[in-house]
């Protein structure tokens, strides 16, 4: 006889357990892990059936963590804050909506008490200014831990007008110049290059490259469309004690895609250049798999196709993870893209 392994997840709210007191009404569980600014999603479906034993609904802000694996080896998906509830018939259900996205702690530690970074606001960055600084900043304004990878760090900007834009909005514009990535998460704001955000700080270790075989994929989809590539990329610079603009050129030949900013300075014209160089030489290939459940696929992480074909195989940087564990079991859906060079 086989070993059978069996899904198995566990939940706490505001730190208390109630994985027992949920497991009779449990319907399912979707966690949507996605990179870059777009906050990650928590969804629960519990039965409401019985009108003498209600579900006690959850106060908006409340904590939620949740844990996925198989039979006692589950793992942290991470801690999500109650956004909504919603009520539907029939069936009778309770869905609850949980959002990842940076909360202010009340004095008790119980729940969150308001949103964070969200605000618009009006006011200018000197040129001059790093991004690390800028990151810094902002996350002292919001009671946030900033992890910011040197690569990131060291990028002088030039002149910003930040105009009615909320502080998380600006990251992001600004990271993805930079071919990097804002995003708020667990306490944290975390910028970092592309495909490298999770392994910003020095306290958490590089998430694992996942191979991944013919035989694990459910179904499978690879588009791959190629778009037209910039032979060179040239962004310029204000030398201001020769009174000139100048010059950085990244890659040769045509086509030539000349940036619009006006950097203040050599180091970070390059920078923006070889951003903009990178994103143009990745193309447009995606890669689509439905899978059993693992709860080491993350997005930033990666995958490692093997025994597919030539054009599939190779590493791959996840975009974004589906979690779901329901009647039918555990599953990952993965959506994935070639990482930039």
């Amino acid at each position: 006889m086989g070993i059978t392994i069996a899904p198995t997840f566990r939940l706490t709210a505001n730190q208390d357990d109630i994985t027992a007191a949920i497991r009779e009404r449990f319907v399912s569980l979707r966690i949507v892990d996605r990179a870059g600014q777009d906050s990650d999603e928590l969804s629960l479906v519990l039965a409401d059936h019985d009108p003498t034993a209600p579900i006690a609904l959850p106060a908006a802000g409340a904590e939620l963590e949740c844990w996925l694996g198989y039979d006692d080896a589950a793992e942290s998906l991470g801690t999500y804050v109650v956004d909504s509830v919603e009520l539907t018939w029939p069936p009778n259900q309770v869905r609850i909506v949980a959002k990842a996205a940076p909360l202010a702690k009340s004095e008790s530690g119980q729940g969150s008490n308001r949103l964070m970074l969200q605000t618009k606001k009006t006011r200018s960055w000197n040129a001059g200014t790093l991004l690390g600084d800028m990151t810094r900043t902002i996350a002292q304004e919001h009671s946030l831990e900033a992890v910011v990878q040197q690569a990131m760090a060291s990028i002088a900007l030039p002149h910003v007008d930040q105009i009615n834009e909320s502080d998380m909005n600006l990251l992001t514009r600004l990271a993805q110049q930079y071919d990097g990535i804002a995003k708020p998460a667990a306490g944290r704001l975390v910028l970092a290059r592309r495909g490298a955000s999770r392994a910003a700080s020095p306290d958490e270790p590089q998430l694992p490259t996942v191979p991944i075989t013919p035989d694990m994929v459910s179904t499978g989809r690879m588009q791959l469309a190629k778009r037209r590539a910039a032979g060179s990329v040239t962004a310029q610079w204000r030398d201001t004690e020769e009174g000139e603009t100048v010059d950085v050129t990244v890659g040769q030949d045509e086509p030539i895609n000349r940036l619009g900013t006006v950097f203040p300075d050599a180091e970070s014209a390059m920078a923006a250049a070889q951003a903009e160089w990178r994103r143009s030489q990745r193309g447009e290939q995606r890669l689509d798999i439905s899978l059993p459940g693992d709860p080491r696929l993350m997005a930033e992480g990666r995958l490692k196709l093997q025994g597919f074909r030539e054009g599939a195989d190779g590493e791959w940087l996840i975009t974004q993870v589906e979690h779901r564990l329901d009647a039918d079991g555990y599953s990952c859906r993965v959506q994935a893209e070639l990482p930039g060079s």
